[in-house]
């Protein structure tokens, strides 16, 4: 599988680069190596749109963030206290819901303690000051979420980009062995510019359901497409 030149990209390997998560350091030395690197138009979407995802999400807290200030008077020697109390009051808000934003619970959750996170000074600013309209959060968001553009066309313009007329039979054959429709649909891009070209592919992913259900995909995709993470191709 590592003389396979041809790789197609799944979703989360693009976005690794921007939002810097743990994969980040693993991912940026896998784009060092010479691979023939393709993506398809439906991961160019995807990306796209877990980043509007994101953008509104934030926006949302930021939003909630405003509302609490506004209601509540908060001592500043309890100021870390009442931030994980806007934190816990937020995930409440959405405690019956198997989706939120469009996205599964769990991955809705990492964001919002992404966010947290990411904006921690920002938001204790915010209460310190008692700052209702949150203009400094604001201006970083949008700096933020340009940046992140910025980047994903700069990291997919390093890439061969296709689209192609969707197998729904096969698509549905990813289903039944456990994919989600939308990763089967993009292995089935990835399929589609194997045959096209008549190449092997490597379907580069950090996705662990896929690479669970690796086995039973390569049998379906007639042993063309190969399965793995990028850190399989450091250690080599």
């Amino acid at each position: 599988m590592i003389e396979i030149k041809h790789h197609f990209l799944d979703t989360n390997i693009i976005l690794t680069i921007p939002l810097r998560n743990d994969n980040y350091r693993d991912c940026a030395e896998y784009f060092k190596l010479d691979y023939e690197r393709h993506i398809s138009n439906h991961v160019e979407k995807e990306v796209f749109s877990v980043i509007e995802r994101l953008r509104l999400i934030s926006l949302d807290i930021f939003k909630h963030i405003k509302n609490y200030i506004i209601s509540k008077n908060i001592p500043l020697i309890k100021i870390d206290s009442h931030i994980h109390k806007i934190k816990t009051t937020y995930l409440n808000r959405f405690k019956d819901d198997d989706y939120v934003f469009g996205i599964e619970k769990d991955r809705f959750i990492d964001i919002v303690n992404d966010v947290f996170i990411t904006y921690s000074d920002e938001i204790k600013d915010t209460i310190v000051d008692n700052d209702v309209n949150l203009n400094l959060l604001s201006f970083k968001l949008r700096n933020l979420f340009k940046m992140y553009n910025k980047t994903i066309n700069n990291c997919m313009a390093n890439f061969d980009k296709f689209s192609f007329v969707n197998n729904q039979k096969l698509i549905n054959q990813l289903i039944d062995i456990g994919l989600h429709e939308s990763d089967a649909i993009i292995v089935d891009d990835c399929y589609n510019k194997s045959m096209n070209i008549n190449e092997k592919f490597v379907f580069i992913t950090y996705d662990n359901k896929i690479i669970e259900c690796s086995r039973e995909a390569f049998k379906l995709l007639n042993s063309n497409v190969h399965f793995s993470k990028p850190t399989v191709f450091l250690n080599n």
